[in-house]
């Protein structure tokens, strides 16, 4: 558009026709040269599908397995069949649940995945 401008102000008499006839060369040029070679718009789409795949292989190992669960046993009721004697009180049956089992897996991330996610990306950002 500074071509444009400096055409304006050269000659006072151009027109919005010479004005805009300039614009659609210059626009018309510019097209042309940010045409991407097809090698380039190969190595972005390999790029690309190598993200994909990090991405994907990355999410995959990330996800931390389901625990497993382990039903706890049965209650029984503690039934007394002896009458409690006066200076003792009954013992009430735990009402507490039973503990959680921990998970059996621990989830390990793998760093050299990680950055080599990150350096791809980085390249990718790089090209864009």
């Amino acid at each position: 558009t500074g071509g444009i401008i400096k055409l304006i102000y050269a000659d006072e008499d151009v027109t919005l026709e010479d004005a805009e006839t300039a614009k659609d060369d210059e626009v018309e040029k510019n097209a042309d040269d940010d045409e991407p070679e097809p090698a380039e718009l190969k190595e972005v789409i390999d790029a690309d599908d190598d993200v994909v795949d990090v991405v994907a292989h990355v999410t995959a190992e990330l996800t931390p397995p389901s625990p497993t669960i382990i039903p706890p046993p049965p209650q029984q009721e503690v039934t007394s069949t002896l009458p409690p004697s006066p200076h003792q009180s009954p013992i009430a049956p735990s009402s507490s649940p039973p503990p959680q089992p921990q998970p059996l897996q621990t989830t390990t991330i793998s760093m050299d995945l990680l950055n080599n996610l990150l350096e791809t990306c980085t390249t990718l950002t790089m090209r864009v």
